[in-house]
Protein backbone atom coordinates (compact mmCIF):
# COMPACT_ATOMS: atom_id res chain seq x y z
CA UNK A 1 0.00 0.00 0.00
CA UNK A 2 2.92 2.68 0.82
CA UNK A 3 4.52 1.33 -2.44
CA UNK A 4 1.46 2.21 -4.42
CA UNK A 5 1.26 5.95 -2.56
CA UNK A 6 4.70 6.65 -3.57
CA UNK A 7 4.93 5.90 -7.41
CA UNK A 8 1.28 7.88 -7.54
CA UNK A 9 3.42 11.38 -5.47
CA UNK A 10 6.20 10.56 -7.39
CA UNK A 11 3.94 10.95 -10.77
CA UNK A 12 2.63 14.11 -9.47
CA UNK A 13 6.02 15.54 -8.52
CA UNK A 14 4.27 15.87 -4.89
CA UNK A 15 5.99 15.11 -1.48
CA UNK A 16 4.49 12.15 0.14
CA UNK A 17 3.70 12.50 3.99
CA UNK A 18 5.69 11.11 6.45
CA UNK A 19 4.15 7.79 7.47
CA UNK A 20 3.66 7.79 11.63
CA UNK A 21 3.89 4.23 13.16
CA UNK A 22 0.49 3.13 14.33
CA UNK A 23 0.32 3.54 18.49
CA UNK A 24 0.65 -0.03 20.33
CA UNK A 25 -2.11 -0.74 22.53
CA UNK A 26 -1.26 -0.45 26.29
CA UNK A 27 -0.93 -3.28 28.19
CA UNK A 28 -3.49 -4.61 30.11
CA UNK A 29 -3.56 -4.08 33.72
CA UNK A 30 -2.58 -6.86 35.75
CA UNK A 31 -5.37 -8.60 37.95
CA UNK A 32 -4.50 -9.65 41.29
CA UNK A 33 -4.94 -13.68 42.44
CA UNK A 34 -8.45 -14.44 43.44
CA UNK A 35 -8.79 -15.97 46.90
CA UNK A 36 -11.66 -17.95 47.63
CA UNK A 37 -13.20 -17.57 50.64
CA UNK A 38 -15.32 -21.17 50.29
CA UNK A 39 -13.03 -24.12 52.42
CA UNK A 40 -11.49 -26.65 50.00
CA UNK A 41 -12.60 -29.94 51.05
CA UNK A 42 -9.32 -32.25 52.06
CA UNK A 43 -9.70 -34.58 48.90
CA UNK A 44 -9.78 -31.50 46.72
CA UNK A 45 -7.11 -30.10 47.92
CA UNK A 46 -4.63 -33.07 48.14
CA UNK A 47 -5.72 -33.24 44.50
CA UNK A 48 -4.82 -29.97 43.76
CA UNK A 49 -1.20 -30.62 45.61
CA UNK A 50 -0.92 -33.78 43.63
CA UNK A 51 -1.23 -31.71 40.33
CA UNK A 52 1.23 -29.00 41.29
CA UNK A 53 3.75 -31.01 42.75
CA UNK A 54 3.57 -34.60 41.08
CA UNK A 55 6.81 -35.88 41.69
CA UNK A 56 6.23 -36.23 45.20
CA UNK A 57 3.12 -39.00 44.53
CA UNK A 58 5.76 -41.21 42.60
CA UNK A 59 8.25 -41.55 45.74
CA UNK A 60 7.75 -44.70 47.62
CA UNK A 61 7.13 -44.56 51.87
CA UNK A 62 10.38 -46.08 53.64
CA UNK A 63 9.63 -49.49 54.75
CA UNK A 64 10.84 -50.34 58.13
CA UNK A 65 11.35 -54.41 58.65
CA UNK A 66 9.28 -55.51 61.23
CA UNK A 67 10.76 -57.21 64.30
CA UNK A 68 9.98 -60.98 64.51
CA UNK A 69 7.87 -61.21 67.56
CA UNK A 70 7.88 -65.08 69.60
CA UNK A 71 4.00 -65.85 70.64
CA UNK A 72 5.25 -65.20 74.29
CA UNK A 73 6.17 -61.61 73.34
CA UNK A 74 2.85 -61.24 71.28
CA UNK A 75 0.85 -62.19 73.95
CA UNK A 76 2.54 -60.06 76.51
CA UNK A 77 2.25 -57.19 73.63
CA UNK A 78 -1.37 -58.14 73.57
CA UNK A 79 -4.34 -55.72 74.86
CA UNK A 80 -6.53 -57.17 77.46
CA UNK A 81 -10.05 -56.12 76.79
CA UNK A 82 -12.69 -55.31 79.92
CA UNK A 83 -14.83 -57.16 81.26
CA UNK A 84 -17.51 -54.87 80.83
CA UNK A 85 -17.35 -54.41 77.00
CA UNK A 86 -20.90 -55.16 75.30
CA UNK A 87 -21.67 -55.21 72.20
CA UNK A 88 -24.84 -54.27 70.25
CA UNK A 89 -26.88 -55.85 67.63
CA UNK A 90 -30.29 -53.97 67.20
CA UNK A 91 -31.98 -53.44 70.11
CA UNK A 92 -29.87 -56.08 72.36
CA UNK A 93 -26.88 -55.75 74.55
CA UNK A 94 -24.56 -59.22 74.74
CA UNK A 95 -22.42 -58.66 77.82
CA UNK A 96 -18.62 -60.67 77.31
CA UNK A 97 -17.14 -62.36 80.33
CA UNK A 98 -19.73 -61.93 83.76
CA UNK A 99 -23.24 -62.64 84.12
CA UNK A 100 -25.97 -60.47 81.93
CA UNK A 101 -27.66 -57.53 83.84
CA UNK A 102 -31.01 -56.95 84.36
CA UNK A 103 -33.03 -55.42 81.17
CA UNK A 104 -33.66 -51.72 81.24
CA UNK A 105 -37.16 -51.99 80.53
CA UNK A 106 -39.47 -54.33 81.72
CA UNK A 107 -41.86 -56.48 80.00
CA UNK A 108 -45.37 -55.60 80.07
CA UNK A 109 -46.71 -59.09 81.72
CA UNK A 110 -44.42 -58.69 84.05
CA UNK A 111 -45.89 -55.63 85.15
CA UNK A 112 -49.02 -56.93 85.16
CA UNK A 113 -47.86 -59.72 87.37
CA UNK A 114 -46.16 -57.48 89.89
CA UNK A 115 -49.40 -55.40 90.00
CA UNK A 116 -52.03 -58.45 90.47
CA UNK A 117 -49.43 -59.99 92.92
CA UNK A 118 -49.35 -56.36 94.93
CA UNK A 119 -53.29 -56.25 94.97
CA UNK A 120 -53.23 -59.64 96.14
CA UNK A 121 -51.49 -58.98 98.87
CA UNK A 122 -53.34 -55.88 100.05
CA UNK A 123 -56.59 -58.20 99.50
CA UNK A 124 -55.20 -61.00 102.06
CA UNK A 125 -53.93 -58.90 105.02
CA UNK A 126 -52.72 -59.71 107.46
CA UNK A 127 -52.05 -63.18 105.87
CA UNK A 128 -50.42 -62.74 103.04
CA UNK A 129 -47.84 -60.62 105.79
CA UNK A 130 -46.28 -64.11 106.69
CA UNK A 131 -45.96 -64.84 103.07
CA UNK A 132 -44.38 -61.92 102.26
CA UNK A 133 -41.21 -61.30 104.62
CA UNK A 134 -38.73 -64.03 104.68
CA UNK A 135 -35.84 -64.33 107.65
CA UNK A 136 -32.49 -65.41 107.05
CA UNK A 137 -29.60 -66.63 109.54
CA UNK A 138 -26.48 -64.30 110.24
CA UNK A 139 -24.19 -67.72 108.09
CA UNK A 140 -26.59 -67.46 105.42
CA UNK A 141 -27.79 -65.68 102.17
CA UNK A 142 -30.92 -65.40 99.75
CA UNK A 143 -30.97 -65.13 96.27
CA UNK A 144 -34.32 -64.10 94.57
CA UNK A 145 -36.05 -64.71 91.45
CA UNK A 146 -38.82 -62.99 90.04
CA UNK A 147 -40.57 -64.82 87.22
CA UNK A 148 -37.01 -66.41 86.53
CA UNK A 149 -34.59 -63.56 86.38
CA UNK A 150 -32.68 -62.35 88.83
CA UNK A 151 -33.31 -59.55 91.25
CA UNK A 152 -30.61 -56.50 91.16
CA UNK A 153 -29.10 -55.47 94.79
CA UNK A 154 -27.29 -58.87 95.13
CA UNK A 155 -28.20 -61.56 97.58
CA UNK A 156 -30.77 -60.70 100.65
CA UNK A 157 -29.57 -61.06 104.32
CA UNK A 158 -28.77 -61.49 107.09
CA UNK A 159 -32.06 -60.79 108.54
CA UNK A 160 -35.72 -59.57 107.07
CA UNK A 161 -36.11 -59.50 103.37
CA UNK A 162 -39.47 -58.81 101.21
CA UNK A 163 -40.54 -60.82 98.27
CA UNK A 164 -44.32 -60.62 95.81
CA UNK A 165 -46.12 -64.05 96.73
CA UNK A 166 -46.85 -66.00 93.56
CA UNK A 167 -43.97 -64.29 91.47
CA UNK A 168 -40.57 -64.37 93.17
CA UNK A 169 -38.64 -67.65 94.69
CA UNK A 170 -35.42 -67.64 96.45
CA UNK A 171 -32.82 -69.82 96.81
CA UNK A 172 -30.88 -70.05 100.89
CA UNK A 173 -27.06 -70.31 100.55
CA UNK A 174 -25.12 -71.34 103.64
CA UNK A 175 -21.80 -69.24 103.96
CA UNK A 176 -20.22 -71.83 106.37
CA UNK A 177 -17.45 -73.56 106.10
CA UNK A 178 -17.80 -77.35 104.12
CA UNK A 179 -15.66 -80.20 104.60
CA UNK A 180 -15.66 -83.60 103.00
CA UNK A 181 -14.06 -86.90 102.29
CA UNK A 182 -12.62 -87.66 98.91
CA UNK A 183 -13.06 -91.17 98.65
CA UNK A 184 -9.87 -93.50 97.77
CA UNK A 185 -8.53 -93.31 94.49
CA UNK A 186 -6.37 -95.05 92.65
CA UNK A 187 -3.28 -93.54 91.18
CA UNK A 188 -0.45 -94.24 89.53
CA UNK A 189 2.43 -92.51 90.22
CA UNK A 190 5.47 -90.85 87.72
CA UNK A 191 7.49 -94.40 88.51
CA UNK A 192 4.41 -96.77 88.09
CA UNK A 193 3.55 -97.24 91.52
CA UNK A 194 -0.15 -97.39 92.30
CA UNK A 195 -1.24 -96.04 95.05
CA UNK A 196 -4.33 -95.57 96.96
CA UNK A 197 -5.30 -91.96 98.29
CA UNK A 198 -7.94 -90.19 100.13
CA UNK A 199 -8.20 -86.39 100.90
CA UNK A 200 -9.77 -84.04 103.11
CA UNK A 201 -11.59 -80.54 101.26
CA UNK A 202 -12.58 -77.55 103.21
CA UNK A 203 -14.45 -75.30 100.96
CA UNK A 204 -16.84 -72.10 101.68
CA UNK A 205 -19.06 -70.23 99.63
CA UNK A 206 -17.82 -66.83 98.37
CA UNK A 207 -19.91 -65.68 96.11
CA UNK A 208 -23.93 -66.49 96.88
CA UNK A 209 -24.99 -65.26 93.36
CA UNK A 210 -22.32 -67.22 91.36
CA UNK A 211 -23.23 -70.01 93.38
CA UNK A 212 -26.92 -70.53 91.97
CA UNK A 213 -26.57 -69.09 88.69
CA UNK A 214 -23.43 -70.54 87.74
CA UNK A 215 -24.02 -73.96 88.32
CA UNK A 216 -26.41 -76.59 88.80
CA UNK A 217 -24.92 -78.31 92.59
CA UNK A 218 -21.76 -76.41 93.69
CA UNK A 219 -21.87 -79.17 96.11
CA UNK A 220 -21.74 -81.89 93.74
CA UNK A 221 -19.71 -80.31 91.39
CA UNK A 222 -16.78 -79.14 94.02
CA UNK A 223 -16.81 -83.20 95.23
CA UNK A 224 -16.36 -84.25 91.51
CA UNK A 225 -13.63 -81.75 90.54
CA UNK A 226 -11.74 -82.55 93.93
CA UNK A 227 -11.35 -86.15 93.00
CA UNK A 228 -9.96 -85.47 89.57
CA UNK A 229 -7.80 -83.08 91.12
CA UNK A 230 -6.35 -85.29 93.11
CA UNK A 231 -5.18 -88.05 90.80
CA UNK A 232 -3.68 -85.14 88.21
CA UNK A 233 -1.76 -83.75 90.94
CA UNK A 234 -0.49 -87.48 92.09
CA UNK A 235 -0.28 -88.97 88.77
CA UNK A 236 2.96 -85.77 88.49
CA UNK A 237 5.06 -87.08 91.53
CA UNK A 238 7.49 -90.17 92.52
CA UNK A 239 6.07 -92.51 95.61
CA UNK A 240 9.21 -90.81 97.62
CA UNK A 241 7.80 -87.25 97.04
CA UNK A 242 4.34 -88.76 97.34
CA UNK A 243 5.36 -89.87 100.98
CA UNK A 244 7.35 -86.72 102.43
CA UNK A 245 6.16 -83.76 100.64
CA UNK A 246 2.37 -84.08 101.59
CA UNK A 247 1.93 -80.77 103.02
CA UNK A 248 3.74 -78.92 99.63
CA UNK A 249 0.80 -81.46 97.30
CA UNK A 250 -1.16 -80.53 99.44
CA UNK A 251 -1.07 -77.10 98.80
CA UNK A 252 -0.75 -77.85 94.78
CA UNK A 253 -3.81 -79.21 94.94
CA UNK A 254 -5.60 -76.64 96.86
CA UNK A 255 -4.36 -73.73 94.60
CA UNK A 256 -5.60 -75.97 91.54
CA UNK A 257 -9.31 -76.92 92.94
CA UNK A 258 -9.29 -72.98 94.19
CA UNK A 259 -8.70 -71.98 90.53
CA UNK A 260 -11.13 -74.13 88.72
CA UNK A 261 -14.20 -73.70 90.99
CA UNK A 262 -13.71 -69.39 91.42
CA UNK A 263 -15.95 -68.90 89.08
CA UNK A 264 -18.63 -70.84 91.01
CA UNK A 265 -18.45 -68.43 93.93
CA UNK A 266 -16.55 -71.63 95.75
CA UNK A 267 -13.42 -71.10 97.69
CA UNK A 268 -11.27 -73.75 98.61
CA UNK A 269 -9.86 -73.09 102.22
CA UNK A 270 -7.61 -76.18 102.69
CA UNK A 271 -6.71 -79.37 100.93
CA UNK A 272 -5.45 -82.16 103.37
CA UNK A 273 -3.96 -85.79 102.04
CA UNK A 274 -5.27 -88.18 105.10
CA UNK A 275 -3.65 -91.69 103.83
CA UNK A 276 -1.99 -93.47 101.24
CA UNK A 277 -2.22 -97.22 101.04
CA UNK A 278 0.84 -98.86 99.32
CA UNK A 279 0.45 -102.12 97.68
CA UNK A 280 1.19 -105.40 99.67
CA UNK A 281 4.18 -106.78 97.75
CA UNK A 282 5.07 -102.99 98.25
CA UNK A 283 4.82 -102.86 101.72
CA UNK A 284 6.70 -106.43 101.98
CA UNK A 285 9.16 -105.34 99.79
CA UNK A 286 10.36 -102.27 102.29
CA UNK A 287 9.80 -104.33 105.69
CA UNK A 288 12.08 -106.20 104.35
CA UNK A 289 15.15 -103.90 103.11
CA UNK A 290 14.48 -101.88 106.95
CA UNK A 291 15.48 -105.16 108.37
Amino acid sequence: MQDELAEFHQHLGTIPPPVLPLPTPPPPPAVPPVISLVPKHPQQEQHLQHQQHPQHSQTTPLRLPQPQLSPYDRHSLAIPISDSLRVRTGKTFLWLRGSEPEADSIGCVEVLATVCSTILMFLTLPISIFLCFKVVQEYERAVIFRLGRLRSGGARGPGVFFVLPCIDNYCKVDLRTVSFDVPPQEVLTRDSVTVSVDAVVYYRIRDPLNAVVQVANYSHSTRLLAATTLRNVLGTRNLSELLTEREAISHSMQVTLDEATDPWGVQVERVEIKDVSLPDSLQRSMAAEAE
